[in-house]
């Protein structure tokens, strides 16, 4: 069989998923209530996944050409510097990049879900509606309780915040260390942290009190978790995995869908038997762990039930 060929074919099966992927990921955040795609069961899923399907097509395309052009010019190179360097500068670089925004919104940017949330934490546990996550809830009445107990609630808000900013920074960070771990091209670091760093969405985002801010950090490490999984399997890693995946559930429920997704490019991508066994049962048992704990902290908290179709 001509490698040449096989390596096209598997390039084109990953555009496919990738473009799959980013299209699920646009049609989501739009949420096209129009056309029915945010519709409950079988028809608004449904929906979600065919109009992913079609716009995949020339979006695969795209992600194909730059396949091709990163295959060129993204040689791996023996790594100069260490990692954790990268890690620690590009963290701090991160971080004070957020305090004009920080200043500028302070104590937070306490709006969208944040007023509902509030009134919840400041109730108590029995209070809590289960319509938005019950750990960001959670979250908020810490810092809430904070701020009662050192006698300035703005004070705790912009704790929250500085919380939020650390927790956010420090796995953009991870990030940048592991391209530059794959890579070996500081560059990158360079390109990638400046990207983090100045992007006004992003600067913005980190003090924006929301549930997404922390799910969107949670699920990047989760992604990146995995890929160190592929390059290097153990126990703590896995354990990290399924933590990370706890969290990630509980930030956001439905989450669980691109975890069924990753269980089938497992299916596809290990080449094992084993492998393909062992990957799928560390997807399951994040799926039910996460799962799990979320019931436990309803139960626990003796919460409000409620609709809770958008988590």
């Amino acid at each position: 069989m001509n490698m040449g060929k096989l390596f096209e074919k598997k390039r084109a099966i990953w555009s496919a998923v990738m473009g799959f992927l980013i299209s699920i990921a646009f049609i989501l955040g739009y949420q096209l209530e129009t056309c029915g795609a945010t519709a409950a069961g079988f028809a608004g899923k449904g929906k979600i996944l065919l109009f992913s399907a079609l716009l995949m097509i020339p979006v695969g395309a795209v992600v194909y050409l730059l396949y091709l052009a990163a295959e060129k010019w993204c040689v791996t190179k023996p790594a100069k510097t260490k990692a954790r360097s990268i890690f620690f500068v590009s963290f701090l670089l991160i971080t004070l990049s957020r305090i004009p925004a920080f200043l500028a919104y302070y104590p937070a940017v306490m709006s969208y879900d944040f007023g509902r949330q509030i009134l919840e934490a400041s109730k108590g546990h029995i209070w809590f509606f289960d319509y938005q996550p019950l750990i960001h809830t959670e979250v908020i009445r810490i810092f809430y309780l904070i701020g009662l107990k050192i006698g300035s609630l703005e004070m705790g808000m912009a704790l929250l915040s500085i919380f939020q900013i650390l927790v956010v920074s420090a796995i953009l960070a991870y990030s940048v260390s592991l391209i530059y771990r794959i890579t070996g091209r500081i560059v990158f670091s360079y390109a990638q942290t400046a990207v983090y760093a100045l992007l006004p969405l992003h600067e913005l985002m980190a003090v924006v009190m929301t549930k997404d801010v922390f799910f969107a950090a949670f699920f990047l490490l989760f992604i990146c978790l995995l890929y160190e999984r592929s390059r290097k399997a153990s126990i703590p890693l896995d354990v990290a995995i399924v933590l990370t995946a706890i969290l990630n559930i509980m930030f956001r429920k439905n989450s669980v869908y691109a975890m069924v997704f990753l269980i089938i490019g497992y299916l596809i991508y290990e080449k094992r038997l084993i492998n393909k066994a062992r990957s799928t049962i560390l997807i399951l048992l994040c799926i039910v762990a996460g799962l799990a704990c979320q019931s436990a902290m309803v139960t626990g908290f003796n919460v409000i039930r409620g609709n809770n179709r958008e988590m």
